[in-house]
């Protein structure tokens, strides 16, 4: 969705549209309740009933989207291009992810690319 968005903005040279802001803090703020509520049910799951392999897989999955919430509102972690990797190694640093620029911009703070 966020992809998408930001195409149609980029190719009619306009700005994203008047709700994006609100609807991605919006799930921001979701991911962070929703990735406490995971981590506690595998916190009580595992005091309870002790480490399972069957919790692997999901603990995984949780992992990954943590990942994937890092991401998108922080800091880009998949360099798919030399570009992107010499970027990296030129600057010692990983780059912002665009929808956390995106929103910071909105909000009036300063983000670094």
């Amino acid at each position: 969705m966020y992809w998408q968005l930001k195409h149609s903005a980029l190719s009619a040279s306009a700005s994203l549209p008047s709700y994006f802001f609100r609807l991605f803090n919006a799930f921001k703020a979701s991911n962070l309740v929703l990735f406490g509520g995971v981590a506690l049910g595998f916190v009580v799951q595992i005091l309870d009933v002790g480490w399972s392999a069957q919790l692997a897989w999901p603990l995984g999955i949780f992992l990954f989207a943590v990942l994937e919430h890092i991401n998108y509102y922080h800091y880009q972690l998949m360099y798919d291009t030399s570009a992107s990797v010499r970027y990296v190694l030129r600057n010692r640093r990983l780059r912002k992810g665009a929808l956390g620029v995106d929103l910071n911009r909105r909000a009036g703070r300063a983000a670094v690319c």
